[in-house]
């Protein structure tokens, strides 16, 4: 390969079809996907031999996405990987959209990736956004819901005036869009392009002797 990109085809029945295309992330339905436990899992003993070779593969895979800290003493530690095409803050992954849609297209986009339209949790998950898109204008996951037309997250959490101080009163089919560093108040029709967001996928390691 010359993106250096690392497919992986966990055949799992039970993995997330965006968990089976992996690549080592840049940056620092929510599931978290411990990887380790469901290979480990896989791994069904037809000898020693085979078994041995199957867990071998499983520690080669940890060690390529996960670097442990050489002065760490812990037994094991954690890491997190994205999907092909997502970036990662922390232990959320992020994907920009290159078409437009209105708000609802948005959100209906999201779901098909097992994600959601962003919710902010605060100021760097901004930062992080705007430095890794072209496009200042996108749609997030708030909309003024009735029948109090308030301000409500896709998560069904109530917004925090704090968060998002500019942020005008809620009006009936009015939805949030990040326009650069502040989030506006947008009529829901209006086509965008828009972020989805997830949970990262864990991967756990172990150090030598456990």
């Amino acid at each position: 390969m010359t993106d250096g990109s690392i497919y992986v085809d966990l055949a799992l029945p039970s993995a997330p079809t965006s968990a089976r295309l992996l690549h080592p992330s840049q940056g620092s339905g929510f599931q978290t996907w411990n990887l380790t436990g469901e290979l480990e899992k896989s791994c069904v003993p037809q000898g020693e031999m085979e078994n041995n070779l199957c867990l071998e593969n499983v520690t080669s895979l940890q060690q390529f996405f996960c670097k442990p800290l050489e002065n760490s003493s812990a037994e094991s530690s954690d890491c997190a990987v994205c999907p092909e095409n997502w970036f990662r803050l922390n232990s959320k992954c992020y994907w920009f959209s290159s078409e437009k849609g209105d708000w609802t297209e948005s959100k209906d986009n999201c779901r098909t990736k097992d994600s959601r339209l962003l919710v902010i949790q605060n100021q760097e998950e901004v930062d992080f956004i705007l430095r890794n898109t072209q496009y200042p204008l996108l749609w997030i996951g708030l909309q003024a819901t009735p029948p109090d037309w308030k301000w409500t997250w896709v998560d069904g959490s109530p917004l925090d005036d704090k968060l998002l101080k500019d942020l005008a009163p809620a009006q009936e089919n009015c939805c949030g869009r990040l326009n650069g560093n502040k989030t506006i108040s947008e009529t829901c029709t209006t086509v965008a392009r828009w972020v989805c967001e997830k949970k990262a996928l864990q991967i756990t390691t172990r150090t030598r002797g456990h």
